[in-house]
C-alpha cells in the first residue's frame, strides 16, 4: 500500500507474491524496502519453498501496484536465510543482506543486484561480513557509499562490526 499525503490514506493493499507459506505463529523476521531515485520500489522478502526450504526472494514495482516476478536471492546454502535487509547505493543499485546458519555458524553476508543488457535480474558476489558469527546486518545509503553494520560474537561479548561498502 501507498500514501501520497503523509500518512493520512491509503491506497488498496497489493499482493507483492503468493508464496503460499502459512506458519502457526510469527516469524522472527520479515521484508525489506528501498526506494530508489527513480521511485522503483525493490523488496526483499524471506520465504519458505515446498513447505521445508527457507530462501530470499526480490522483486521491484516501477508504480508500487504491479511487481516482477520474484527472483530467488542466491544465498550461502544454509536451510533458512533470515534478517534481509536492503539499500539502494548513490549509483542506483541495490544492495541485499541477510544472515542464515551454514555449518553451525551464524553468518552475515551481502550481495549486489546487478541487471544485465535485456534487464534480467542477477547478482553479484557472495561478501561475508565477519570471518565467525555475525547476524542481523543493516544497509543504510549515503553519498559516501552504503554502510553495512552487524553483530558478531557470543551474546555476552557481541560486537558491532562497521564498514562502507565502496
Amino acid at each position: 500500500t501507498t500514501s501520497r499525503d503523509g500518512g493520512k490514506t491509503f491506497s488498496p493493499l497489493v499482493r507483492v507474491h503468493e508464496d503460499k507459506w502459512a506458519i502457526n505463529g510469527c516469524p522472527d523476521d520479515g521484508p525489506a524496502m528501498a526506494v530508489d531515485a527513480g521511485g522503483t520500489v525493490h523488496l526483499v522478502w524471506p520465504t519458505v519453498l515446498n513447505g521445508t526450504e527457507g530462501a530470499l526472494h526480490y522483486a521491484t514495482s516501477r508504480d508500487g501496484k504491479i511487481f516482477t516476478p520474484p527472483v530467488r536471492v542466491p544465498t550461502l546454502g544454509g536451510p533458512k536465510p533470515s534478517h534481509p535487509h536492503i539499500a539502494i547505493d548513490a549509483a542506483g543499485r541495490a544492495v541485499i543482506a541477510w544472515d542464515e546458519v551454514r555449518n553451525g555458524v551464524r553468518q552475515a553476508a551481502l550481495r549486489r543486484v546487478t541487471n544485465n543488457r535485456e534487464g534480467e535480474t542477477g547478482f553479484g558476489a557472495i561478501e561475508l561480513l565477519s570471518d565467525g558469527s555475525s547476524s542481523y546486518p543493516v544497509l543504510a545509503a549515503t553519498p559516501a557509499g552504503v554502510v553495512v553494520a552487524w553483530t558478531s560474537g557470543a551474546p555476552d561479548r557481541s560486537v558491532i562490526g562497521v564498514r562502507v561498502l565502496p
